[in-house]
């Protein structure tokens, strides 16, 4: 077959180079340039038409763009800014027929987005400066220069500002103490004065809903301002001044509640009373942490919803029942579940709610012991590039240098720190200051007075939150600018006390007066030690190629 001559001139065309396949070609390489230049003087077609023509909006020419690929333009700069100031809704509402369009003005000077405009404030009309591009203008010369001028005298921050200037009269004695107290609050925080008033507001609406010299329920708080964290200042503020009766249940009884709802009928009460004396102690037993409630109760289940179909209850529960669930596990899995029904059992025991205790003469031997491996450079240097902040760095350079807990920072208090001296005490300890260590210290010390001048906390590590009071910050506060960065306390604490450990010849009595670790943990990291001065780990590097 042929190919046909070319459309143009009619000579023969080129065969192309291309694979075979699609629309055969109809021009030939000297016409074809030619042809795509006459496509592009026909005019628009459509959208893809408006490269070098008008706009679609206002029918202004459009000025040619620099750029030479992507989207063509379609509006011109003023009916681009406005149609992004307008919600798309009121856009398609707004909408005009295209014959509307025709008949607009196409003054190239000034398009009619910048003219017979008034002013948004006092409603005069704008003169015609000669604007062709950016934001139309929404103020006149008189009204833009008072907004500037009040927006310059209006302050920002209470400092130099009184109680007085901030909030009207107080209908009674109890707001104005109330009122006060959150104005000293708002002075510690160094809130603005938004903030002060919105919480004023708050605490007006809550105080307007309750008798006068009455206490305030917390339920009633929380149903007034219908979030937890909006009336968590509210709920201080009232708390403070004697005011506040907490009628609400705890987290972890819902927890209790909810978890224990789904168990089958006999065991159900037993192991709820167990999670309530876990969590709220009783005569000769402490409260223990929610962690450890959870931890128990979800290595219990198994065991108990086994034992539901054929067991009514917990006193029907033997021996051998026991023995069989633990001889299906292994680990630390094993240990956690003879832990949690030990305890389970014991507390039943205790109450006479069974007859024997059929975990009493079980054993399953010590949990296996974690290996524990010395940081790389390549984790030091990713530490040391991520703790940037000045409380990232104290906390990083203390857990690195002297081994020490989260929750022994958290408690950690000014008393605890002589800078002049050079030393410190971290749970029951004295330190002697480093180089590194004091550094630090002073630089958070610092950035802490500056920042919150007047808190009443007494603690070194504080937060945003708890400079308002006087408890130490949450573990939640350092999980956020920790844990969640990759940053892990545990790991630094290990390699510290393993690094001291090699570098003494495997002491355990070296490692306990150092760092106050009882006997069995520097044994444990005592024969860490030397089990890897024996076997020492290979690097990544020195590993034989295949």
């Amino acid at each position: 077959m042929t190919a046909p001559g070319c459309q143009e001139c009619g000579g023969p065309i080129e065969a192309s180079t291309c694979p075979r396949g699609g629309r055969p070609r109809q021009y030939c390489l000297t016409c074809r340039p030619s042809k795509t230049a006459e496509r592009r003087t026909e005019g628009p077609k459509g959208p893809k038409g408006h490269r070098d023509g008008s706009c679609v909006e206002c029918g202004t020419p459009l000025e040619r763009s620099a750029r030479k690929i992507g989207r063509p333009r379609l509006y011109c700069d003023a009916c681009r800014g406005r149609r992004f100031r307008t919600p798309p809704r009121r856009r398609r509402d707004d909408l005009e027929p295209a014959a509307s369009r025709d008949n607009r003005s196409t003054r190239v000077d000034c398009p009619e987005a910048y003219r017979d405009r008034r002013c948004t404030r006092c409603g005069a009309p704008i003169e015609d400066s000669g604007q062709k591009k950016g934001r139309p203008r929404l103020y006149c010369d008189a009204c833009y220069g008072c907004r500037i001028h009040a927006r310059q005298r209006r302050p920002r921050s209470l400092g130099g500002l009184r109680f007085a200037e901030l909030f009207d009269e107080p209908t009674g004695r109890a707001e104005q103490e109330i009122l006060e107290r959150l104005f000293d609050m708002a002075q510690v925080g160094r809130w603005s004065i938004e903030t002060l008033r919105r919480r004023g507001d708050q605490l007006r609406r809550v105080l307007a809903a309750s008798p006068e010299d009455e206490p305030i329920l917390l339920s009633r708080v929380r149903a007034e301002l219908g979030n937890v964290w909006q009336s968590r200042i509210a709920a201080r503020v009232l708390d403070q001044c004697g005011r506040l009766v907490d009628d609400t249940e705890s987290p972890t009884r819902q927890w209790i509640d909810r978890r224990t709802a789904t168990l089958p009928s006999g065991f159900r009460d037993d192991v709820r009373a167990w999670l309530l004396v876990l969590h709220e102690g009783e005569q000769r037993a402490r409260p223990r942490a929610t962690a450890t409630l959870h931890a128990y109760f979800s290595r219990a289940l198994p065991p108990l919803i086994q034992w539901a179909s054929t067991r009514s209850h917990l006193r029907e529960v033997t021996h051998a029942d026991v023995s069989a669930v633990l001889n299906r596990l292994s680990g630390h899995k094993r240990n956690g579940t003879f832990v949690a029904l030990r305890s389970l059992f014991r507390f039943a025991k205790r109450h006479r709610l069974i007859f024997v205790d059929p975990t009493r003469r079980l054993r399953v031997g010590a949990a296996p012991s974690r290996m524990l491996l010395p940081m790389t450079d390549d984790q030091v240097d990713a530490v040391t590039a991520t703790a940037v902040t000045p409380m990232q760095r104290v906390i990083v350079g203390l857990v690195a240098v002297y081994a020490a807990r989260a929750t022994p920072l958290r408690n950690l208090t000014l008393d605890d720190v002589d800078l002049p001296r050079r030393r410190i005490r971290i749970g029951g300890t004295v330190h002697q200051l480093t180089e590194l260590t004091h550094e630090v210290l002073t630089d958070w010390l610092t950035y802490r007075q500056h920042r919150w001048p007047g808190t009443p906390n007494p603690h070194v590590i504080v937060s945003t939150d708890s400079v308002l009071g006087t408890s130490p910050v949450t573990d939640h506060h350092l999980t956020w600018h920790l844990s969640l960065l990759g940053i892990q306390l545990e790991h630094i604490r290990g390699h510290r006390v393993l690094q001291e450990a090699l570098s003494t010849n495997s002491d355990p009595l070296h490692l306990s007066i150092t760092f106050g670790l009882s006997a069995r943990t520097a044994v444990g990291y005592a024969m860490l030690a030397r089990h890897l001065m024996e076997r020492p780990v290979e690097a990544p590097d020195s590993r034989p190629g295949d």
